[in-house]
């Protein structure tokens, strides 16, 4: 587990949320398979949370150009939600 990520968070979630942190805005999904992230269960991971946490049924936290059955290639986070991850885990900004 990541220290400082608030409970309830698997590790890959915590580990996939601090890879976008080093290599994002903008990112291939090779980095999260690289380090043995199910992309499928990740993103479903973060949609349901960024969907609690907002209120909004609609919300995303990470945009990709994949295909349903092929979940590989670019994904990317705005810039702000990019600054806030990296600041979060005490990375320049």
């Amino acid at each position: 587990m990541i220290e400082g990520l608030p409970g309830g968070r698997s590790p890959s979630v915590a580990q996939g949320v601090k890879i976008i942190a080093q290599h994002g805005p903008v990112f291939d999904a090779h980095w999260l398979t690289d380090e043995a992230i199910n992309l499928k269960q990740f993103q479903s991971a973060v949609t349901k949370r960024t969907r609690a946490v907002t209120g909004d049924r609609e919300a995303k936290l990470l945009l990709w150009a994949a295909s349903d059955s092929d979940p590989g290639g670019a994904y990317a986070v705005s810039p702000i939600t990019h600054q806030s991850m990296r600041w979060f885990f005490g990375m320049p900004t």
